[in-house]
């Protein structure tokens, strides 16, 4: 054993010789401890009320026990008591041609992170053009001979589709060099870089990460230029779009429960939800097969939502707009929605 254990004559020793710091704690075994299994601990009255679960669980008390408990057994049989398993060796079973790639072992990690990074990085990039865009224009006046011409919402549109094919051409630009690498990669290897890629991901989980980036997009971009609108200037309109920042990073919070359990009812309601389900869905999809009631009820609430955040947002931006250097109270943005 690692930990030196000292045999004494009496409880009373045992006291002794902790307060004199000679040990740090003392196992009193009761007689009738191979029937009830119960245990005291003395320890010094400053020590942790949990430091007795760190010790039963990090000194090798539990080894001791059994050592002893088992004396009169055969060596070798106690020793597997203490330690039943040695060494685990994984043998596969069923036709070799079956067997799993090695990337996929990683490809999950990987692929979840990737996508969900690369939305959050090209949304928030030109989600913050779009946010010093209407900061300047409003700021210039500039925005009030645009409106003049057009509506609020085709206004916010339309920035919103400009800056969105924006960001789909940057998110071509990482996926054809993220290929290319793969090419030369697979050509070191002798493997292609599709067979490298397809490691990865499959052609359904890359089809449907498109989807959700243009449609999370969508929804955070307009929900972003709404509430940065109100705003008085470029700090404040970050600080009020800085709440949907927030919303949509809340998967990537909950990652390691995401990666443990993807199948969970927190991780299946977020991806119902509107604001979180971009970011979610693209998290599960490479780590297990999503049911199709998941992907339809996440698309369905992210098209059902982002025409109701455009009008809404509209109303919203245009309020923003026009009220120069002062900010709509919460009467009044309800008022303008009313009336709307």
């Amino acid at each position: 054993f690692d930990s030196e254990f000292q045999l004494f004559e009496s409880e009373e020793a045992a006291r002794t010789a902790i307060m004199e710091e000679v040990i740090i704690a003392a196992v009193i075994i009761p007689d009738d401890y191979p029937q009830t299994g119960a245990l005291e601990l003395l320890q010094p009255s400053d020590s942790s009320p949990f430091s007795g679960v760190e010790f039963i669980g990090t000194s090798d008390l539990r080894p001791f026990l059994v050592a002893h408990l088992l004396q009169d057994v055969e060596s070798s049989l106690r020793t597997r008591a203490v330690d039943p398993v040695a060494e685990l060796s994984r043998v596969t079973v069923g036709d070799p041609s079956d067997t799993a790639n090695p990337l996929e072992d990683i490809g999950g990690f990987v692929v979840s992170y990737a996508f969900g990074i690369l939305l959050a990085v090209t949304v928030f990039s030109s989600s913050g053009y779009l946010l010093r865009g209407v900061a300047v224009e409003k700021e210039s006046r500039i925005v009030e001979i645009l409106i003049s011409s057009v509506s609020a919402q085709e206004l916010l549109a339309g920035k919103v589709i400009g800056l969105g094919a924006v960001g789909l051409l940057q998110m071509i630009v990482w996926f054809g060099s993220a290929f290319a690498l793969t090419t030369a990669a697979g050509a070191i290897l002798s493997i292609s870089g599709g067979q490298l890629l397809g490691g990865l991901a499959s052609i359904g989980t890359v089809a449907l990460a498109f989807v959700y980036y243009l449609l999370g997009f969508a929804l955070y971009a307009v929900s972003m230029a709404a509430a940065g609108a109100l705003g008085t200037n470029q700090q404040e309109s970050q600080q009020m779009a800085g709440v949907f920042s927030f919303i949509a990073v809340i998967p990537f919070m909950l990652s390691g429960f995401i990666f443990a359990n993807p199948e969970s009812i927190v991780m299946r309601v977020l991806s119902y939800f509107p604001f979180t389900a971009p970011t979610m869905m693209l998290m599960r999809l490479p780590l297990m097969d999503v049911p199709v009631i998941d992907i339809v009820v996440s698309i369905a609430s992210l098209l059902v939502t982002i025409p109701v955040v455009l009008w809404v947002g509209a109303k919203i931006f245009r309020l923003g707009l026009l009220m120069y250097g002062q900010k709509p109270s919460l009467s009044r943005i309800w008022q303008t929605l009313r009336e709307a």
